[in-house]
């Protein structure tokens, strides 16, 4: 879908005079130019328009103001905890990140299939600009597909998405690369992030954590002989050397005798940031204790 329709104010044209005169980066509108909520999206994202920002903020939130407080509210839902905006465009130097941050908020927008279809995109044609390019030169490349570049008196940046085949299984790599300084810094940060890319997938591997039918815990039923816990699945992470890898059992079990092959606890593996949760079951039936156990007990 391509959204709203959304009309270029004369604020916007203002701003859009003020942007360009201030050498930002920004993308040619004209008052009363009306274009999509996707379009908009497109010059924010390909030719990393600022003035788009400022007017996509106006109108979604009333005002620059506004939107920025939408902003910090949101970093904060996504636990972004070194992130506060000041800006909409980030050429503010009390707009302040890191890379952690960055790359959570890359993840988000590669689960979003709009926004992750934009960044793709080379060129874009729209009404007035004409056609735009993506300043992401590094599309294609070592397999970048995205996401978004960034210029400001703090350096050269860029937060990247790329598609990686490793060990026959098809995976994404995020990166970013944020205020450099040296050389030209836009064209910098592209080249340290084109080789982080391509070098990426060598340090990574597909591993098994779990073995189906691997003995994850024991239950001790009263008056009955231990019975074996087993997985019922394997479970396949990526990882790379260094990175946390944790296990934890959780019984399910709620009644005092089960059938053999039910499900009595869930397993929980973590390998960093990776989540997985599988069944475990027992191998054969758990009885209740009989009533001469019991009565020979109390």
């Amino acid at each position: 879908a391509s959204g709203p329709s959304i009309t270029i104010t004369q604020a916007d044209y203002q701003s859009y005079l003020q942007q360009s005169a201030a050498v930002d980066s920004v993308m040619a509108v004209a008052p009363g130019e009306v274009m999509t909520e996707y379009q908009m999206l497109e010059g924010l994202l390909i030719p990393s328009a600022d003035n788009i920002g400022t007017a996509l903020a106006r109108w979604d939130a009333g005002s620059t103001a506004a939107f920025v407080v939408k902003m910090n509210a949101m970093a904060k839902r996504l636990g972004m905890t070194s992130t506060h905006y000041t800006d909409p465009s980030g050429l503010d130097p009390r707009t302040v990140s890191n890379t952690r941050d960055q790359i959570k908020l890359a993840q988000l927008l590669e689960k979003n299939p709009t926004l992750s279809q934009i960044v793709s995109y080379p060129q874009a044609t729209l009404p007035v600009a004409g056609v735009v390019y993506n300043v992401d030169y590094d599309l294609g490349s070592n397999g970048i597909a995205g996401i978004k570049t960034g210029s400001t008196p703090s350096g050269g940046s860029f937060v990247f998405y790329s598609r990686a085949n490793i060990q026959n299984q098809s995976t994404g790599i995020f990166g970013a690369v944020l205020f450099q300084q040296s050389g030209q810094p836009l064209i910098t940060a592209l080249d340290v992030a084109k080789a982080l890319a391509k070098a990426a997938p060598s340090q990574v591997r597909y591993f098994k954590v779990l073995s189906a039918g691997g003995l994850v815990g024991t239950i001790n039923p009263p008056g009955g002989a231990p019975i074996n816990v087993y997985a019922t699945k394997s479970v396949y992470a990526f990882g790379w050397s260094g990175l946390s890898e944790s296990i934890a059992v959780t019984p399910t079990l709620k009644t005092h005798s089960v059938a053999s092959g039910a499900k009595v606890a869930e397993i929980t593996v973590k390998v960093g940031e990776q989540v997985f949760k599988e069944p475990a079951v027992v191998n054969s039936p758990v009885v209740k204790a009989s009533l001469k156990w019991r009565l020979t007990r109390l």
